[in-house]
């Protein structure tokens, strides 16, 4: 139970980080989401159960202040995850950076392409610069997220 609250928590903090702190770093308008992006991470990792918390409880934080109609995050974001999971387990069986930054990249081209179609918005090269910022920051916490797993888990990883 104590677990679970700290997830939650955890999901919370990231959402408000999404919102505060984010915008500040952007570049050039481009913000990439972090809930998508540790979602992404998190199920190429194979913390499958955390990943579809994530994505699907972080998304309706997300919706609460998006412009787009309510469970509309949560639902792309769960869709990516179970793109990423079939992905990587039927064509990118080794998860490495490689992996890591198309993964992100792709998710987020498709999430800001979803949001500009139902936003009724134009697609612009900024899609492109957000694609890239999340891939970079997915490695970021990719690197992070190898240097906190015990090494067995890390071995078990790279051999499936």
């Amino acid at each position: 139970m104590v677990k679970l609250i700290l997830k939650i928590f955890f999901i919370i903090l990231i959402a408000v980080m999404q919102f505060v702190f984010m915008p500040i770093i952007s570049i050039k308008g481009a913000i990439p989401n972090l809930i998508l992006i540790g979602s992404l991470v998190l199920i190429l990792l194979d913390f499958e159960i955390d990943a579809f918390y994530l994505a699907g409880l972080g998304g309706l934080i997300l919706d609460l202040g998006s412009p787009t109609p309510f469970g509309f995050n949560a639902f792309i974001f769960i869709l990516l995850v179970f793109l990423a999971r079939f992905l990587s387990k039927k064509y990118l069986p080794q998860t490495n950076y490689i992996t890591i930054a198309i993964i992100v990249f792709l998710g987020t081209l498709i999430f800001g392409l979803a949001s500009t179609l139902i936003l009724k918005e134009q697609v612009t090269i900024l899609l492109l610069v957000e694609g890239i910022y999340a891939a970079v920051l997915g490695l970021i916490l990719f690197r992070i997220l190898l240097a906190l797993i015990k090494p067995s888990q890390i071995i078990t990883i790279f051999e499936q």
